[in-house]
C-alpha cells in the first residue's frame, strides 16, 4: 500500500490484552485504507505471529521489536531514558522502511503513569499522536488526584499534537471531551473469539466440577479482582455443592494480612476450589476457561473501568457477577448480563450465584439477557467504525468517509466544525 497513510501502533507493554488490541487495531486500520505497522515488546511480537488478520495471516504487517525487563520494576527516571532511547528510533526506522512519514502515531495503551514518557516522544518527533486512554482514573471523582499531581497527564492530553483520544469508558467519554475540548471516541471493549471446544484446560475444569456448577475467576487476580471475596464464598458450608476455579496470576504478597490468610485457607482447605496459578497464556486459553464455567465472577473492588471478561462472557453466554457502583454494573444492568451485588459481600455473592445456578433456565427466562446486543456493541465491526471516526478526527481520513449517522454518534463531536476543519 505505497500511497496509503502510514499508522504506527506503539505499545511497550505485553500484559493483559495488548496483543489482541494490536492485532484488531491493525486489521481495522488496513481495512479502512491506511497501512499499519507495530512497535511492541518482543513477547507481544511472538504472540502476534499467531494472530490472523481477517481470517488469513497478514504477511505484509511489519513488527518492530523493543525489549526490556519488567517495565514497572524499573525506576521511573531510567524507564523514561529507555523509552526515549528506543521508541523514537523504532518509529524512524518504520518510516524509513515504508518510505514515508507516519500520518499518525497511535499509542494502543495509555496508562496515566506513562504520560511523562509519552511527552518526551512527542517533543522529539513532530508527528500527530493519539491513543487509547485505558483506566481514565483522573476523570472519576472517587479516584482522581489533584490536578497539580498529574500535570504530565494534562500536558499530554491537551497537547496540540494530540488532536483526538480514545477510551473504552463510555461513562466518562463526554466528560473528557468537554474538559479537553477535543474529540474523544469511545472504543468497544473488544476481545478475540478464538476457541477450541477440546481445550485441555477446559476439560480439566469440567472434570473437576463434574455435575456441579462452576464459578470462575480468571486472569491477573490482583487485590481489586475479588479473589478473597470468592474464597470466602467457597469456604461457606452453604456453598459445598458449588465448585470454584481461580486461574491466572495471584500475587498473594500484595494482599492484606487478612485477605492473604483467607486465600491460603481456601487453597489448603477448600476441596471445592481449584487453583491453577500462572499467566493465562493467550486468548484461546482464556476463552476455554469462560466456556467451561457456569458463572463468571467479576465482582471487582473499587474498579471504575471496563473489562473484556464481560465481552468474553457474552460471547459464550455465561452470566457474570459484578459489584455495584461502577461501569461494569451499569453494563450488566443495561444488558441484563448477570447479577449485581454490594461490594465485598460474600453472603450477597452466594445468593447471586444461587439465583443463577439453582434454576438456570428460569433465570434466563426471567432476565432475558441481551448477550447478542452486547456482543454487537463490543464487536470488531464496532471497533472499525470507532477507528474510522478517530482517523477522521486526526485528519488521516477526510470527513466525507463518515456517514451522517456515524458523525452524530455520542462523544465523537463536541463541534462538528472541528471535523470539517481537519478534513
Amino acid at each position: 500500500m505505497p500511497n496509503a497513510p502510514l499508522i504506527v501502533l506503539v505499545d511497550w507493554f505485553d500484559g493483559g490484552h495488548n496483543a489482541t488490541h494490536l492485532a484488531q487495531f491493525s486489521r481495522a486500520i488496513r481495512e479502512l485504507g491506511a497501512e499499519p505497522c507495530i512497535i511492541c515488546r518482543s513477547a507481544t511480537a511472538e504472540q502476534l505471529k499467531h494472530i490472523s488478520t481477517g481470517g488469513t495471516p497478514n504477511e505484509t504487517l511489519r513488527i518492530y521489536r523493543v525489549d526490556w525487563p519488567n517495565f514497572y520494576s524499573i525506576r521511573p527516571r531510567l524507564r523514561k531514558v529507555m523509552v526515549l532511547a528506543r521508541i523514537p528510533g523504532a518509529i524512524l526506522a518504520a518510516e524509513r522502511d515504508h518510505g514515508r512519514r507516519a500520518s499518525l502515531i497511535f499509542l494502543s495503551c495509555i496508562f496515566e503513569e506513562q504520560a511523562s514518557d509519552i511527552i518526551g516522544i512527542i517533543t522529539l518527533l513532530n508527528r500527530a499522536y493519539s491513543g487509547l486512554y485505558l483506566h481514565p482514573r483522573q476523570f472519576h471523582p472517587a479516584v482522581a488526584r489533584a490536578p497539580d499531581e498529574v500535570k504530565p497527564l494534562y500536558k499530554l492530553l491537551m497537547h496540540s499534537r494530540f488532536p483526538a483520544l480514545a477510551t473504552m469508558n463510555e461513562d466518562v467519554g463526554d466528560k473528557i471531551s468537554k474538559q479537553l475540548e477535543k474529540p474523544v471516541i469511545v472504543f468497544p471493549e473488544i476481545t478475540n473469539e478464538e476457541h477450541r471446544t477440546d481445550h485441555p484446560l477446559k476439560r480439566r475444569l469440567r472434570r473437576f466440577a463434574g455435575p456441579n456448577p462452576l464459578v470462575l475467576l480468571a486472569g491477573y487476580m490482583g487485590p481489586w479482582k475479588g479473589a478473597p471475596l470468592l474464597a470466602r464464598v467457597s469456604l461457606m458450608p452453604e456453598a459445598a455443592d458449588l465448585c470454584f476455579a481461580f486461574v491466572g496470576i495471584l500475587p498473594i504478597e500484595t494482599f492484606s494480612a487478612d485477605n492473604k490468610k483467607i486465600l491460603e485457607q481456601c487453597m489448603n482447605h477448600s476441596p471445592s476450589s481449584l487453583f491453577h496459578l500462572g499467566r493465562v497464556p493467550d486468548g484461546e486459553c482464556y476463552n476455554a476457561l469462560v466456556d467451561a464455567a457456569n458463572v463468571v465472577f467479576c465482582a471487582f473492588e473499587d474498579f471504575q473501568f471496563s473489562s473484556n471478561t464481560q465481552t468474553k462472557a457474552a460471547i459464550f453466554e455465561r452470566p457474570v457477577i459484578v459489584s455495584e457502583g461502577h461501569l461494569m454494573a451499569e453494563r450488566v444492568r443495561d444488558y441484563r448480563l448477570g447479577e449485581i451485588i454490594p461490594q465485598s459481600d460474600p453472603i450477597a455473592a452466594l445468593a447471586a450465584i444461587r439465583r443463577i445456578t439453582n434454576n438456570y433456565s428460569q433465570w434466563v427466562r426471567e432476565n432475558q439477557p441481551r448477550w447478542k446486543e452486547y456482543r454487537e456493541a463490543h464487536s470488531y465491526q464496532a471497533l472499525k467504525i470507532a477507528f474510522k471516526k478517530l482517523l477522521v478526527a486526526t485528519a488521516v481520513l477526510p470527513t466525507s468517509c463518515l456517514s451522517s449517522s456515524e458523525l452524530c454518534l455520542p462523544c465523537i463531536q463536541q463541534d462538528q466544525n472541528l471535523f470539517e476543519s481537519r478534513g
